[in-house]
């Protein structure tokens, strides 16, 4: 069983992973770290008072994993050492996967507005890409509509794209045609107007399926970060009280279904949407 000590190095290697959970779960595979310390999984270290090494870097949290894993000497003395610089870190913070799963939502509802109703709203051409001009963009070779000009509705059946610069017209336009929404578009005197036809009952169908795909797609993502949290906790938790780690699951299944329910709510409200405006 792991000291209180050993536990707390583990915990503050577990959470720094937490804010790298992008990158995935690896293993280090480096034969110049130390043996005990090769299986911990993480792709990436915290850059915290890093020990370089020829493939890479063994960082503080990554040392005090190690030694305060370790018997006798280095278990003892080291162990202390290594975790005593930061203290101020908690063991266990639920924080970075409560905003892992905000960003799931966002992503979800950046998404459902690109789905088209028969109504013109500006927000429908929100996802909408645009070929740069100049190969030196900082965006790329394609940039955001939203950095082009911005999008207006003119009634119930027409948006319009008030350019920044009149030059981007046809572009603007060109990209808007050929993006999913299958919108038509047309340069007129510096801006681009889209007419947004009403759905008919085939095309609703199919705009309800790609939003309930969409949805299913976000509950995914907060599943998986679900599995990351519960096993950080585990590891926060390694040697310790079993009630500690009740706590902790309970914690995070929690925040789970609320997101959940979040998604479903999001889900709920875009069908109503399509099926009111076709």
């Amino acid at each position: 069983m792991l000291s209180r000590g050993g536990r707390r190095g583990v915990c503050l290697l577990a959470q720094a992973l937490s804010h790298d959970a992008g990158r995935g779960w690896g293993v280090l595979a480096s034969d110049n770290l130390p043996k005990g310390f090769r299986s911990w999984p993480g792709s990436h270290l915290a850059d915290a008072a890093p020990v370089t090494t020829a493939v890479g870097t063994w960082s503080m949290y990554g040392q005090a994993a190690f030694f305060a894993s370790k018997g006798g000497k280095q278990g003892g003395k080291g162990a202390k050492e290594a975790v005593q610089a930061p203290q101020e870190v908690q063991e266990w913070d639920i924080e970075p996967f409560v905003t892992q799963m905000g960003e799931a939502l966002d992503h979800l509802r950046r998404k459902l507005a690109g789905i088209r109703t028969g109504r013109a709203s500006p927000g429908l051409l929100e996802a909408v890409s645009v070929e740069a001009r100049s190969s030196g963009s900082s965006h790329g070779p394609h940039v955001p509509l939203r950095v082009l000009g911005t999008v207006v509705a003119r009634g119930p059946q027409l948006l319009v794209v008030e350019l920044y610069d009149k030059e981007d017209d046809k572009a603007v336009a060109k990209a808007i045609q050929n993006s999913p929404l299958k919108l038509q578009a047309r340069a007129e005197n510096g801006e681009v107007l889209v007419p947004v036809p009403r759905l008919s009952l085939e095309m609703v169908k199919g705009f309800v399926k790609l939003a309930a795909q969409e949805a299913e797609a976000a509950r995914k993502a907060v599943r998986a970060v679900r599995h990351r949290a519960l096993e950080q906790a585990k590891l926060c938790n390694t040697g310790g009280p079993a009630g500690e780690l009740k706590r902790m699951e309970q914690q995070v299944q929690a925040l789970t279904d609320k997101h959940i329910r979040e998604v479903d709510g999001l889900l709920r409200a875009k069908e109503r949407d399509l099926q009111e405006h076709h």
